[in-house]
């Protein structure tokens, strides 16, 4: 493998050995990065930290499920574990490779379907972890089952690509506050004016960490777009973060997606507390004050009541104090500008930080 290495130019490696004839696996590295593992490496799951210069460490997972379904809960309730414990929660983390599990039975082609409850556990895990899934180009499916008696010419799942640059946008680029600003007295009491007129509708005494999220949406043939901004308590910018998502039906659903999708964020980084604030009136009707929302007893009178229960499942936390809080729409331009821009870019889930 080191001679492997040395062609494709990169300095390290290291190298799970094979079964027989199935499995093994090589993670190769170049010069200058250091990479800290957090377990042994093995087959089906390995956990490393990799540090840059002047970004925050970030955590990658190799992931190969155990085609034993048995086995593969149990690597699932191992990250539920990981999780739970901070260790995969307290940093950035990208999954990738072949989780041979699937959210739902329309996530496959063709095959007997499967009982809904073998989801649970893999669906548990996304939701411990905090992961998403990146949008992709290409085909839908990355394996596709060999059943005709003939000699293999070439693997049976396809290669992956991950890309964690974001594209340079050429296009009109959006307006940024210049911190100069702040020394011309006229400048500075235009913006307290505006700031007082429009921006104090979150008491700063109930305030410690608020999250403005949004969703932009055209039609349900359309992709749609979420944003999200996460800001201290001096009313700092944290971090935000950005995505498009596939075809939903409403605008309601892309706000609940969009508010889904942030809690899962900020849980998983280990923020709290925290006040999640839309301007929308008929989603924040439905959420309560505080972190407890109680069980559905007629889901049919609420709207999107599924994306209420899933809400109501992820903040069941004691140690979370999440709250929630309708803002005008004129204290939500930030993340609707973010929502937008991912929904015209097409991105894939994008989170950054700033440094405060």
């Amino acid at each position: 493998m080191q001679g492997i290495g040395n062609d494709l130019g990169y300095a390290h490696n290291f190298v799970v050995p094979s079964d027989g004839l199935s499995g093994g696996m090589a993670i190769f590295w170049d010069k200058g990065i250091n990479i800290s593992f957090v377990q042994k490496p093995t087959l089906h799951h390995t956990d490393m930290y990799i540090p840059e210069p002047g970004r925050p460490t970030f955590c990658l997972s190799y992931i190969y499920g155990n085609p034993n379904q048995q086995m593969r809960n149990k690597q699932w309730k191992r990250m539920i574990g990981l999780a739970e414990a901070g260790i995969l929660s307290s940093k950035p983390i990208v999954a990738l490779g072949d989780f041979n599990d699937i959210k739902s039975n329309e996530e496959k082609s063709g095959g007997p379907k499967r009982a809904e409850y073998t989801f649970n556990t893999f669906r548990r895990m996304l939701n411990a972890t905090g992961l998403h899934e990146l949008k992709t180009i290409g085909g839908n499916f990355t394996w596709i089952a060999y059943v005709q008696l003939l000699d293999w010419i070439g693997s049976d799942h396809k290669p992956l690509i991950l890309h964690t640059r974001e594209k340079k946008w050429k296009g009109i680029k959006l307006f940024r506050y210049d911190n100069r600003w702040r020394f011309k007295k006229e400048i500075k009491k235009e913006i307290s004016n505006l700031w007082e007129m429009k921006c104090m509708s979150i008491p700063g005494s109930q305030l410690h960490i608020a999250l403005k999220k949004y969703a932009s949406w055209t039609s349900s043939e359309e992709n749609a777009g979420i944003g999200w901004a996460l800001y201290n308590k001096e009313a700092k910018l944290v971090l935000h973060g950005k995505a498009a998502i596939e075809p939903i039906d409403s605008p309601l659903e892309a706000e609940a997606e969009a508010l889904l999708m942030a809690i899962s964020q900020i849980k998983r980084l280990g923020f709290n507390p925290v006040t999640f604030c839309g301007d929308s009136a008929v989603l924040y009707k439905q959420l309560p004050q505080h972190k407890e929302i109680p069980m559905v007893q007629k889901p049919m009178s609420l709207s999107c009541p599924t994306y209420i229960e899933d809400i109501g499942n992820l903040i069941n936390d004691e140690k979370a104090s999440f709250s929630f809080q309708k803002v005008p729409r004129s204290c939500n331009t930030q993340a609707d500008n973010l929502a937008r821009e991912g929904r015209m870019k097409n991105l894939n889930h994008v989170v950054c930080w700033n440094l405060v």
